[in-house]
């Protein structure tokens, strides 16, 4: 299962959440998402988990503008949630700062999820270089870009 990071750019109306995040990032996330043909859902800073098909209004809030209290409050808010949407064993693919995989990778490990973060440590331009890299369809378009 995949879980991908909301954004600040959405949407200016209600919108399924699989559409209301409209960054050049989110886009290519859910597109290398889409090509593992595995189920996703979006780490949201309002709603916790979003399921692609649900319906929201856009909104203003972010992680990091959270105190360390309700930081911890929502980790463990998204922990619970995933836990029933995706019991334990599973594998997750968080693609998300390093603010949204705060207190949630290591309960979610113990819980025993096995936990891939393929962007970790890349800014923000090179993680769509590597989306691009990886994503099929996407991997031919970068390669003759770059060649």
């Amino acid at each position: 299962m995949g879980l991908i990071a909301c954004v600040s750019k959405k949407r200016k109306e209600t919108s399924p959440a699989s559409e209301l995040y409209i960054s050049q990032w989110f886009k290519a996330a859910k597109k290398y998402i889409l090509s593992m043909e595995i189920d996703y859902f979006i780490l949201s800073a309002k709603h916790g988990i979003l399921h692609p098909t649900q319906t929201i209004e856009p909104y203003d809030q972010s992680l990091y503008h959270l105190s360390a209290l309700e930081h911890r409050q929502w980790s463990e808010i998204v922990v619970k949630q995933l836990i029933a949407i995706a019991p334990p064993p599973a594998e997750l693919i968080i693609l998300a700062g390093k603010r949204y995989r705060q207190g949630i990778v290591e309960p979610l490990q113990k819980a025993g999820y096995n936990i891939t973060i393929p962007l970790q440590g890349l800014g923000i331009g090179k993680q769509l270089q590597w989306l691009a890299a990886n994503t099929p369809g996407e991997k031919q378009l970068y390669l003759s870009l770059f060649s």
